[in-house]
């Protein structure tokens, strides 16, 4: 698949983001992917994809437990 395509089908974001259709049908139906529809087929901007996935919430390194067994 070729990343540089200014419009994406749903089928390549469930590749690309490794989502299921229905996840990516339910992220354009909150409105929180946006989405355009040519005849039948619905596409995303490919910038309209990148900003959704920079939108989504990032994970926080666990926190480090100290190693100390009963060391002074």
């Amino acid at each position: 698949m070729n990343n540089d395509k200014l419009a994406l089908s749903v089928a390549d974001v469930v590749q690309i983001a490794g989502l299921g259709r229905t996840t990516v049908y339910a992220e354009i139906k909150a409105g929180r992917l946006i989405a355009r529809k040519i005849g039948r087929r619905t596409f995303i901007l490919r910038e309209d994809f990148d900003s959704w996935l920079r939108a989504q919430p990032t994970l926080k390194p666990p926190k480090m437990r100290s190693q100390g067994h009963g060391e002074a």
